[in-house]
């Protein structure tokens, strides 16, 4: 058993030193997507995050609007219809896997770390406005995931102040 076990911890060390081994290669060869350092700005986007993203999403000219974006990623709502009447809105079924798990362990991250905007709007999406909290995760993952959109398609920065003065200003 204590052979077992030793052999076990050999491999989690060797699994380690690989890991760091890929990102030291990694990193320098991120620098030629300058978007990939923008994206981690973004709370709960590290750089796998976003290295992954910027790679499955390719360009943001794939997409005309955020909600395509939501679609391929499988977080948009697929609406049913019958004469005229809606009849059923659901998740997607077809999407890129790899990106959602990508989006919504971001988000996940982004829930848990203190004093960000995506965390106050969880935490005001359950608390006081009562929304399921699978609901309120897809929520914010689908605002990660216009944000990025957003900034690579402009060439910006992350700027969570824009969104508060569009909201002071609308008020």
């Amino acid at each position: 058993m204590l052979l077992i076990l030793d052999g076990l911890w050999r491999q989690l060390e060797q699994s380690e030193q690989i890991e760091k081994e890929l990102l030291a290669a990694a990193r320098p060869q991120a620098k030629q997507y300058p978007k990939i350092k923008r994206f981690e700005d973004i709370p709960g986007i590290g750089f796998i995050h976003a290295a992954t993203i910027s790679a499955i999403l390719e360009t943001p000219y794939r997409f005309s609007n955020k909600r395509k974006v939501w679609m391929y990623t499988g977080l948009g709502l697929m609406t049913r219809s019958s004469a005229g009447k809606l009849s059923s809105e659901k998740l997607t079924t077809d999407y890129n896997r790899l990106l959602k798990y990508t989006i919504m362990q971001a988000s996940e991250a982004a829930i848990r770390t203190e004093d960000n905007p995506l965390r106050q709007k969880y935490l005001d999406m359950t608390l006081l406005h009562g929304v399921a909290p699978y609901r309120a995760r897809l929520m914010v993952a689908r605002d990660m995931l216009a944000t990025i959109w957003a900034m690579w398609e402009k060439g910006e920065k992350c700027n969570p102040a824009i969104r508060e003065t569009k909201i002071h200003k609308s008020s």
